[in-house]
């Protein structure tokens, strides 16, 4: 199976890995914030942020196996303690499999 790290996968976040995300969303909004000129521009990279670093009601996680990597890499150096996710990832290799 050949796997591209833009294809969307989704992981069931721990509570720890819910307080990660929140961290990590907030990060985002800073650096929108100090970073983009326009105000049109900031609007349009919040509402970005806003829409994708959240977690389901039932606390999943879509995003691609880069964004993943991105936000929980960091969290994964000492995996005995505490892990930002659970350890079954789910794949999607289709557009259709993310409708499910």
């Amino acid at each position: 199976m050949e796997f591209d790290m833009h294809n969307k996968v989704k992981v069931k976040l721990t509570s720890y890995g819910k307080k990660c995300l929140n961290l990590e969303k907030g990060k985002k909004v800073l650096a929108t914030i100090n970073g983009y000129g326009s105000e049109s521009l900031k609007k349009s990279a919040m509402d970005y942020i806003e829409k994708t670093y959240v977690a389901d009601e039932e606390g999943y996680f879509i995003g691609t196996m880069w964004e993943i990597m991105d936000l929980f890499g960091q969290y994964l150096k000492n995996l005995h303690d505490k892990t930002p996710f659970e350890s079954e990832i789910e794949i999607f290799t289709q557009e259709e499999d993310l409708k499910r």
